[in-house]
């Protein structure tokens, strides 16, 4: 006995002796392969803090791990956070650590986690971050030679407060789940899975083209199923479902050999409460629920058979009733209570075809405080020709909702009316057949008011009024107050029943006033509270996102509003038409007045590109240079000379440029051209400041310019501005050059300017003069606009302090010698002006050149983006009117379009890159031969 003991003592201490040193032996190795394996597998970033490696946390295995671990996208996710996970653990068998093979997975924990999933308006998926192969054929024959490190023998896995937002843009799909626990256990090494799982979610979320079909629904599932590994099929066990008070179960099998999915499921929620199935109402459920007295039952049953294919398409069969008999719910607290709830509904196909799908709901109806509600819809052939009855009417005290359900913090009344009758088919209107269609009825709200704790102001509609016919749908009267601001429109819609069914273009012409928009207050209060800096500015445009309008909606707009407000800007009298098509805005003659002075704008604002287009007229008069300044960031970009400016301006200006995602110029992309009329202007910037230095004459500090009038133009990053004139009293001078966007300068002034003016008079005694005539100096400009670089050109100047000395003189000999100088030197320039213009001219036809290649490139890569468009559009037509559908053609529509677009931008790309080469090669031409003529313009000189 006492050998046992001291066996198993000597035992104990080898395993403990064991689970502090193996961790330590084995840890940088697995910290290489997890890494390894990381960038490896994936294009995107991934850091965690810590690494943990332990025997004791789940011996006999180790346990690996990862303490605060994120993966951040790149590319067009640059700056989005796919996930963040506080605690990543795998639980690794120990013999195939040791062994250094294969490590063999048995465990998966997370905890503490939230993923972000976007899709954006492309079709690009930031979860898509596994790398492609170059040869994903010969990847699959190789897979036994260069497997991964890791194996997957699960014996089991689990999730703790798993935080998931899925933002589908394309799919028009969201999913928002708060603090989901998963566990799941059985045997991945058995080829048959005996999975068992409990399931608790907080809140979910599922909203899908903008209809909520769960809100923050509480989830309690427990889900038993066997899962054939190898033949890839899920058949359902002991299971249930609760959806807050409504409990679901689910009968049948999944089979997924391929591609195809074939199932025999039926579900069933075997209480016919009516409490649990008004459980889902999130109004209702929100508060106090457990008190509410119901009556009245329902029942709930679906199924679905068959085989669902993409090739050729077939969906399964399915049917659903739902139905509600005589119920009613009341609080015990208010007073009154909502009666005679009836909905019978049935949704079903029998055919393998979605053109066989019948919905019928002939009833719906319930009184609410006694309000009425009525409907009734009936749909068939939903994909070849829908076929649609649909009835509403309602005489609705809106008041009567803070009856009926507990509303604190709300406060709603006003009447809703409406009668509604509509019978057509589609064909019908699509070939303007309007005596087949019936569609009438009108839609009154008036007197409505909403106040809530959410909201930060009052919203009124005092009045709205539809009327409906066949042909279109009139907007009589629309009367709004929201906070502030008040909106008053009248209009037209027409097709509104194709739009609504089989996504076709929407058309519809509006006339919108306004007294007051204050968009500041509609937008939300700010972070950074209510001051209203240069620096707040900048941050309210960085949170700005892209507005993408819709392609499918051709709309005129004709606005008539007195004021409005945006950010730190008050603009009045906004006049003019919007028109909206193919996700573009035109605008036409929109006049307003703003920063003292007028603006017209025409042009468009293009949101289909990936980066959307602007490419606007603009014609200001009477802007205030102080105001411009201080109000726009990309005022300062572009002219920073306006900081230390006063006068007024007007400009006729074209300006095209792409948008970055926060709707900002993008500096880079910049192409602009315009005249600038100023009066009245002063400036002193800082680099005339340091002129005035240099010379010792503190009136160069400040230009009063007067009355300018220059041309300009913006292009690769550079401001350039013609040649123009300038007079600050006896001092004129010619200004000419460019500042870049990244604030540099380059400009040159040449000045006359009178000895007296020159009160450096170290500058003037090293040429033996110090008053006396005007002298020629050339000033040049560099350096950036906080801290420039001022420089004269000393060469110059002494040659004119040589002339007035002769001109002081006039000795004959001084006059010769001038005039040999002067031949001389206009000799050397002519070499040099000779050389500036053949470099030119070879610039001129590297640039023509140029310019055609990108003409060209551009012209092919709209071929290709049209014919991608076309091909994608006929990709998601094939999804219309069915939601399953939808989402497969939809994608499908955007790869294409992705993938057309991608080709596109390469050819420009290429063409652009062929272009800046031949312009780049000419530029060098010239500055060879400027430095051959200035070689010999020196040598000539010497002679």
């Amino acid at each position: 006995m006492k050998r046992l003991f001291q066996v198993l003592g000597t035992l104990i201490l080898l395993v403990v002796a064991a689970a502090i040193i193996l961790p330590i032996v084995f840890k940088d190795e697995i910290i290489a392969r997890a890494k390894e394996e990381m960038n490896k597998n994936l294009t995107a970033t991934v850091d965690f803090k810590d690494i943990d490696i332990s025997l004791f946390r789940s011996f006999p295995n180790f346990a690996l791990t990862l303490e605060e671990t994120t993966v951040d996208g790149k590319g067009v996710f640059e700056g989005t956070r796919l996930a963040e996970i506080g605690s990543f653990n795998v639980d690794l068998n120990l013999y195939s650590v040791i062994s250094g093979n294969t490590y063999e997975i048995e465990g998966i924990q997370i905890k503490d986690a939230t993923v972000h999933v976007v899709v954006d308006t492309s079709g690009a998926a930031n979860y898509d971050i596994v790398k492609a192969s170059e040869e994903e054929e010969e990847e699959v024959e190789e897979t036994t030679e260069e497997s991964s490190s890791f194996k997957l023998n699960l014996k089991g896995y689990e999730l703790e407060n798993f935080n998931l937002i899925y933002d589908d843009r394309p799919g028009a799909m969201a999913v928002h789940i708060k603090n989901l626990n998963h566990t799941g256990s059985g045997d991945f090494t058995e080829v048959v899975v005996n999975l068992t799982t409990k399931t608790t979610i907080d809140a979910l979320t599922f909203d899908y083209e903008g209809v909520a079909y769960l809100s923050k629904t509480k989830v309690d599932a427990d889900i038993n199923v066997a899962f054939d590994q190898e033949a890839f099929k899920i058949t359902f066990q002991e299971n249930k479902v609760g959806l807050n008070d409504l409990a679901l179960k689910f009968d049948g099998w999944v089979l997924m050999p391929q591609d195809d999915i074939d199932m025999d499921l039926s579900f069933e929620a075997p209480d016919n409460n009516f409490k649990s199935v008004l459980s889902l109402i999130p109004a209702v459920y929100a508060e106090d629920f457990a008190s509410v007295k119901t009556t009245g039952d329902f029942n709930l049953k679906g199924m679905a058979k068959g085989k669902y294919s993409d090739d050729p398409e077939t969906y399964p069969a399915f049917d659903l009733v739902f139905n509600i008999n005589n119920a009613t719910f009341r609080y015990p607290d208010l007073p009154a209570g909502v009666d005679g709830i009836n909905v019978k509904a049935h949704i079903f196909n029998k055919t393998s075809d979605l053109d066989g799908m019948v919905i019928d709901v002939p009833t719906a109806s319930a009184l609410v405080a006694g309000s009425p509600i009525n409907a009734s819809l009936n749909l068939k052939t939903p994909m070849s020709d829908p076929q649609i009855a649909m009835f509403v009417k309602t005489d609705f005290d809106l008041a009567n909702v803070a009856k009926v359900v507990p509303a604190s913090g709300f406060d709603y009344s006003g009447r809703v009316k409406a009668d509604l009758d509509l019978a057509t088919r589609m064909s019908d209107i699509d070939n303007e057949r309007y005596e087949n269609v019936k569609a009438e009825g009108n839609l009154l709200i008036e007197g409505m008011t909403l106040r809530s704790d959410s909201l930060p102001y009052d919203v009124a509609l005092s009045k709205m009024e539809m009327a409906f016919s066949p042909q279109y749908v009139d907007l009589k009267a629309f009367d709004s107050k929201i906070g502030k601001s008040d909106i008053a429109a009248n209009g037209r819609i027409a097709n509104l029943l194709s739009y609504a069914l089989e996504d076709q273009t929407l058309k519809a012409n509006f006339n919108i006033t306004s007294n007051l928009l204050d968009l500041n207050e509609l937008s939300g209060p700010s972070e950074e509270g209510a001051e209203e800096t240069a620096t707040e500015t900048t941050e309210a445009e960085s949170a700005l996102e892209v507005i993408r309008l819709p392609e499918n909606v051709d709309a005129t707009l004709t606005a008539s509003l007195q004021k409005v407000i945006y950010d730190n800007l008050e603009i009045e009298r906004v006049n003019g038409t919007i028109a909206l098509k193919d996700g573009a805005a035109s605008m036409t003659n929109v006049n307003m007045e703003m920063l003292g002075g007028g603006m017209q704008l025409d042009g468009v604002y293009d949101s289909k590109p990936a980066a959307p287009e602007v490419d606007f007229k603009m014609n200001i008069k009477n802007f205030s240079f102080k105001e411009s300044f201080e109000k726009f960031v990309t005022v300062q970009k572009m002219a920073p000379i306006m900081e230390n400016t006063t006068g007024t301006y007007g400009t006729e200006l074209n300006f095209a440029s792409k948008l970055n995602p926060d709707m900002s110029p993008d500096l880079a992309t910049v192409n602009a051209a315009g005249k600038l009329v100023a009066n009245n202007m002063t400036t002193s910037p800082e680099a005339m400041k340091k002129l005035a230095d240099m010379l010792k004459n503190d009136k160069l500090s400040t230009l009063d310019l007067g009355n300018v009038n220059l041309s300009y133009k913006i292009q690769d990053g550079r401001v350039s501005v013609d040649p123009f004139d300038i007079k600050a009293g006896d001092v004129t001078a010619k200004v000419s050059g460019s500042n870049g966007l990244d604030q540099t300068l380059d400009y040159t002034m040449d000045m006359k300017i009178p000895t007296s003016g020159i009160k450096a008079n170290a500058l003037l005694e090293q040429f033996g003069a110090t008053s006396g005539g005007k002298l020629d100096l050339k000033v040049l400009i560099g350096g950036t606009v906080q801290d420039p670089k001022v420089t004269t050109d000393l060469g110059n100047l002494a040659g004119n302090v040589i002339d007035n000395l002769k001109d002081q003189a006039k000795e004959k000999v001084e006059e010769v010698k001038k005039e040999a100088i002067d031949k001389a030197n206009a000799e050397a320039q002519k070499l040099i002006d000779e050389a500036e213009k053949k470099g030119d001219e070879l610039i001129a036809k590297a640039q023509e050149a140029g310019d055609k290649l990108k003409a060209e490139a551009k012209k092919q890569a709209d071929n290709i983006r049209a014919e991608g468009k076309k091909n994608a559009q006929k990709a998601r037509d094939e999804g219309k009117g069915n939601p399953i559908k939808k989402i497969a053609a939809d994608k499908a529509g955007d790869e294409i379009e992705k993938k057309a677009n991608e080709a596109a931008k390469k050819v420009e790309d290429e063409a652009n890159k062929q272009a800046n080469s031949l312009l780049n090669e000419a530029k060098k031409q010239k500055e060879e031969l400027v430095k051959n003529a200035r070689e010999e313009a020196k040598i000539e000189g010497g002679n």
